[in-house]
C-alpha cells in the first residue's frame, strides 16, 4: 500500500491538514451564516418597528388593511430573498468544507489502487 514509515507519516500528516482546513473553512463559513442572520433579525426589527410607526398613523380602517397587506408582502419578498441568499452560502461552506475531505478520500483509493 504505501512504502515505508516516511510515506505513512505523511499520508497521515496530509490528512490530518486535510481535516484541519475543512474545520476551519466549516467555521469561518459558519462565522458568515450566523452573521448574515443577526444582520437579517437586524433589519427586520428595524423594519417591525418602522411599521409599527405606519400603522399608528393610518386615518381608516381601509387604510391600515393596504398598509397591512403591503407590509405582508413586502416581509414575504424579503424572507424569500434571504432564504435564497442562506441557501447559496450554505451550499458554497458545505462545498468548500468538504473539498479537502474529498481531496484526501480520492489520494487514499489512489493509494489502494496502487497498491492492488
Amino acid at each position: 500500500m504505501v512504502n515505508g514509515y516516511e510515506d505513512i507519516v505523511k499520508f497521515n500528516k496530509d490528512n490530518l491538514d486535510a481535516a484541519v482546513t475543512a474545520g476551519s473553512t466549516f467555521a469561518k463559513g459558519v462565522e458568515e451564516l450566523s452573521r448574515e442572520y443577526f444582520g437579517f433579525a437586524a433589519k427586520s426589527f428595524d423594519s417591525v418597528l418602522e411599521a409599527g410607526k405606519a400603522l399608528a398613523s393610518v386615518k381608516s380602517p381601509a387604510e391600515a388593511a393596504a398598509l397591512q397587506t403591503k407590509l405582508i408582502r413586502d416581509n414575504w419578498e424579503a424572507a424569500l430573498v434571504q432564504s435564497r441568499k442562506v441557501s447559496e452560502m450554505s451550499t458554497v461552506l458545505l462545498k468548500g468544507a468538504f473539498e479537502p475531505v474529498t481531496t484526501r478520500a480520492k489520494a487514499a483509493l489512489n493509494t489502494v489502487a496502487k497498491a492492488a
